[in-house]
């Protein structure tokens, strides 16, 4: 049932930032396929894709999201998902991830704190809340906004049509940011996207728990998901 909800009423936020989806009330632009047969596509076994976090600079989160494995240059992240094992287990910049998921809640381990998030809709908006990495985490995500404290960051994000665009501040003065998710997370529940996202913001990209720098974007698109991102100014 978790998993059919999550497909009902979660999907078009994930598949809007693959697929350019305007938020809810907007206008469906001229050759996007509608929000159904985003759903279909994400149901397809191994459909990759990526998420893309860019701030000023060199600042930026690249990894791939395909086949319940997290993947890039600093993450190797496996979703388990049988009766005797539901977790996200691995590593993410240098320090390991052990993360149990039940129900509506994630319990374990980031980095050297503890990751423990519950989760619940309201108001048309997966709400988040609880500790990731040992910090207190509070916020709210739809296909219009992603806002709140993840971790040590604090986000105010708007859909603006093909990403999440607005700012973001981790302990010091607000900088501009955008994040792209791909449409593989559709398939993932509630307290699995709570706990992904965690641990892809819930730091800044510079020294996201372990004090390392990331890597530079790279000059050229990666795939649908970051051909519409465009260099950050730098500072």
């Amino acid at each position: 049932m978790n998993k059919l909800l999550l497909s009902l009423a979660a999907f078009p936020l994930l598949a809007a930032c693959e697929a350019g989806t305007p938020p809810a009330g907007g206008a469906t632009p001229a050759g996007a396929a509608p929000a159904a047969d985003y759903k279909a596509e994400a149901g397809k076994a191994g459909a990759p894709g990526h998420f893309v976090l860019r701030a000023p600079g060199v600042n930026v989160v690249e990894v791939l999201i395909a086949d319940d494995n997290v993947t890039g240059p600093d993450v190797s992240v496996t979703r388990y998902t049988t009766a005797a094992d539901h977790a996200l287990r691995g590593t993410a910049f240098g320090r390991p991830v052990d993360v149990a998921i039940a129900d509506h809640k994630a319990n374990g381990i980031l980095g050297t704190g503890p990751l423990e998030l519950n989760t619940e809709r309201r108001e048309g908006k997966i709400h988040i809340s609880g500790l990731v990495g040992g910090t207190t985490t509070d916020f709210d995500v739809n296909m219009k906004l992603l806002k709140g404290k993840i971790g040590v960051c604090v986000y105010d994000l708007n859909w603006n049509g093909k990403a999440y665009e607005g700012t973001r501040g981790c302990g010091r003065s607000a900088e501009p940011v955008t994040v792209s998710v791909p449409t593989t997370l559709g398939k993932w529940s509630d307290a699995e996207l709570g706990a992904c996202l965690g641990m892809l913001m819930g730091n800044s990209s510079s020294d996201t728990f372990s004090g390392q720098t990331a890597r530079r974007p790279s000059s050229e698109p990666i795939d649908q998901a970051g051909a519409h991102m465009r260099p950050a100014p730098s500072n």
